[in-house]
C-alpha cells in the first residue's frame, strides 16, 4: 500500500497529514502540561516546609537521600511506618537536582499534577468532546483545592495521579478491549499502592466490580484478566515491601498496615474525627466554587450512559462513602474525587443554557448564599487570635477586597442569567485568588513561624536536643539528627555533660523539667498560629 502511495506521489501528502495529526494531538497536551506546571509550582520555593505532613514526608525523603538508604523510611533516625516509599523516591531525585529545599520537596508533586491535567484532558476529549475537555482543565487548574493539593510535599499528588490513570485506562479498555490499557490500569493501581497503600487497590477494584454489576455483566472476570493484574501488582509492589519487612524485622509492616491503616479506619487518630456528613462537605469544599453546581450535575449525569461519566460517579461515591464510615476523617483524604467530580461538572456546565438555568435556579442560588457566608467567615475569623496576624498585611486586605468584589461580580452574572460569564468569572477569580494564597498568604505565615524565627539561633549551638516533643519541621531545617530526650533525669544528665546546649520543647512540658530546670534559661517563646502550641527554646545558663 505504502509503495503504491509513494509511486503515485501521494506518500508525501500522507506523511504530511500524519505529522499534522501528531502535532494537533501533542500541541494542546504540551500547552496543558506547561500551564499546569506553571501554576502548580507557583512560589513553591517561597515559603518553608512547616505543615506537619509536609515536614514529615520531606524530612523522611531527605534522610533517605543523605544516608543512601532507600529501603527503611526514617525521621531523625527513627523508623517511620506511616507511608510507602514512592514519593520519597521522587523527592530524593529532586534533592539530587536542586538540593534539599522546599522547591525540591514539592517539585514532583507539581509534575504529577500537570500530568494529571494532561491525562484528564485527553480522556475528556476522547470520551466527551474537546470543549468539555478544555472546561475540565480550567476547572481543575483554577480550583483552589486542586492547586493546594499539588503544592504539598505529600504522597497525595502521586496517589491522585495513579488513581486517575487507573480509572481512565479502565475506561479505554472497556471501549477498545486492548490489553495494553488493562496493563496500564493494573500498573497504575500498583504504583498507587506504593504511593499511599491499600486504598489505591480498594477504590479502583470496587469501582470496576460495581461497574460490571451495574451493567449486569456478571461473568466479567475473564474480561479483566485478574491473574495478569495479580502478577503485575506483585512484580511492582512486593520487592520493596519484602525488603522493608526484612530490614525492619517486621516493624514497618506492622506499623503501616495495622496502626496507620486498619486502626485509622476503626478509631480516630490525632483527634481527626468528624460527623458522617463531613467527607461529603470536604469533597464540595475542595472544588469550590464549582461545587455549587454539583447537585444538578450529578442528577443529570445519573441518566448518562457514557462510560467515563459512569465510572466518575461510581468512583466518587465509593470514596466519599468509605471515608464517611471511617473513624479518621481529614479533608485531604477526599482529594482523589476532585478529578472525577470535575469531569462530571464540565460535562454538565457545557450543556447548561438559559432554559436549563431557569430550571436549576433553586440549586444554583446556593452560590450567592455560600459566597456571603464565606465572606462573613473570613472577616470574622481574623478577629480570633490564631488568625489575627493576617490583618497586619496590606496585601491580605487587598486579597479580601478582591474576593468581595469577585463575589459581587459573580452574583451580578448569576442574577442576570449570564451562564458563560459566570463560569469565566469563577475561573479568573479562582486563579487570581490562588496566586494571592501562594505568593502572599503562605509566605506571610513564615513571619509567624516559630521554627523559622528560632532556627538561626539554634544552629549556633553545638549540642541540640528535643525534650519530649517539638515541631517536626526543625528536623528539615537542621543538617544532622537531633537527640531526643524523654525523661527529666536524662535531660539533667545531658545538660550537665555539655556546655553549649540548646533544648527545644513545648510550654506544656516545662513543669516536667525536674532538676534540669535550674540549669536552663528560656531564650525563645512563640505560639504557633496553626495548632496553638507554644514553642520554647531553652539554653544552658
Amino acid at each position: 500500500m505504502f509503495s503504491q502511495l509513494k509511486k503515485s506521489g501521494n506518500f508525501a501528502i500522507l506523511n504530511k497529514y500524519m505529522n499534522v495529526g501528531f502535532i494537533r494531538l501533542v500541541y494542546p497536551l504540551f500547552i496543558i502540561f506547561v500551564l499546569g506546571l506553571f501554576f502548580l509550582l507557583s512560589n513553591s520555593w517561597g515559603y518553608s516546609i512547616y505543615i506537619v505532613d509536609e515536614a514529615a514526608n520531606a524530612q523522611c525523603a531527605r534522610e533517605m537521600w543523605l544516608n543512601c538508604d532507600f529501603i527503611i523510611p526514617r525521621i531523625n533516625g527513627e523508623l517511620r511506618p506511616d507511608k510507602p516509599p514512592l514519593h520519597y523516591f521522587f523527592m530524593t531525585i529532586a534533592y539530587s537536582l536542586f538540593g534539599s529545599t522546599p522547591f525540591a520537596a514539592r517539585f514532583f508533586s507539581a509534575v504529577f499534577g500537570a500530568l494529571t491535567l494532561v491525562i484528564t484532558f485527553q480522556a475528556c476529549k476522547d470520551f466527551l468532546n474537546e470543549k468539555k475537555a478544555w472546561l475540565c482543565f480550567l476547572i481543575l487548574l483554577s480550583s483552589i483545592g486542586f492547586q493546594v493539593q499539588f503544592h504539598l510535599a505529600t504522597p497525595d499528588p502521586y496517589l491522585i495521579f495513579f488513581l486517575t490513570a487507573s480509572m481512565i485506562s479502565f475506561c479505554y479498555y472497556v471501549r477498545s478491549k486492548q490489553i495494553a490499557y488493562l496493563c496500564i490500569c493494573y500498573c497504575s493501581i500498583a504504583l498507587g499502592f506504593l504511593s499511599k497503600g491499600p486504598i489505591a487497590l480498594l477504590f479502583p477494584s470496587l469501582t470496576i466490580f460495581i461497574y460490571f454489576l451495574s451493567k449486569r455483566q456478571y461473568r466479567f472476570f475473564s474480561d479483566i484478566k485478574p491473574l495478569l493484574g495479580m502478577l503485575l501488582f506483585i512484580a511492582i509492589v512486593l520487592p520493596w515491601f519484602y525488603l522493608v519487612h526484612k530490614e525492619s524485622n517486621g516493624e514497618w509492616t506492622k506499623g503501616f498496615f495495622i496502626r496507620h491503616n486498619f486502626e485509622r479506619f476503626i478509631e480516630p487518630k490525632e483527634k481527626h474525627s468528624a460527623l458522617f456528613i463531613f467527607p461529603s462537605l470536604f469533597a464540595l469544599a475542595l472544588l469550590l466554587p464549582y461545587s455549587t453546581f454539583i447537585v444538578q450535575a450529578v442528577r443529570k449525569s445519573l441518566k448518562n450512559q457514557n462510560i467515563l461519566i459512569h465510572v466518575c460517579l461510581l468512583f466518587s461515591t465509593i470514596v466519599i462513602l468509605f471515608f464517611s464510615v471511617a473513624s479518621t476523617k481529614l479533608p485531604n483524604y477526599l482529594s482523589p474525587v476532585i478529578i472525577f467530580l470535575a469531569i462530571v461538572l464540565s460535562n454538565y456546565l457545557i450543556e447548561l443554557n438559559d432554559k436549563e438555568w431557569r430550571k436549576e435556579k433553586i440549586y444554583i442560588s446556593a452560590f450567592p448564599i455560600l459566597a456571603l457566608l464565606l465572606s462573613a467567615i473570613v472577616y470574622i475569623s481574623i478577629s480570633f487570635e490564631t488568625l489575627f496576624f493576617f490583618i497586619e498585611s496590606t496585601n491580605i486586605i487587598l486579597a479580601l477586597l478582591l474576593l468581595t468584589i469577585s463575589f459581587i461580580l459573580i452574583s451580578f452574572f448569576y442574577l442576570n442569567k449570564k451562564v458563560k460569564a459566570l463560569i469565566v468569572s469563577f475561573i479568573c477569580t479562582s486563579l487570581l485568588l490562588s496566586q494571592f494564597i501562594f505568593y502572599i498568604i503562605f509566605p506571610l505565615g513564615d513571619k509567624f513561624n516559630p521554627v523559622i524565627n528560632s532556627i538561626e539561633e539554634i544552629k549556633k549551638h553545638q549540642h541540640i536536643a528535643i525534650y519530649k516533643r517539638s515541631n517536626i519541621a526543625y528536623f528539615f531545617q537542621l543538617p544532622h539528627p537531633v537527640k531526643m530526650i524523654y525523661y527529666p533525669k536524662d535531660l539533667e544528665q545531658y545538660v550537665k555533660k555539655h556546655d553549649d546546649v540548646v533544648i527545644m520543647t513545648r510550654q506544656k512540658f516545662l513543669h516536667t523539667l525536674g532538676k534540669a530546670a535550674p540549669l536552663l534559661k528560656q531564650s525563645f517563646k512563640e505560639k504557633d498560629p496553626l495548632d496553638g502550641t507554644t514553642t520554647i527554646i531553652l539554653e544552658k545558663k
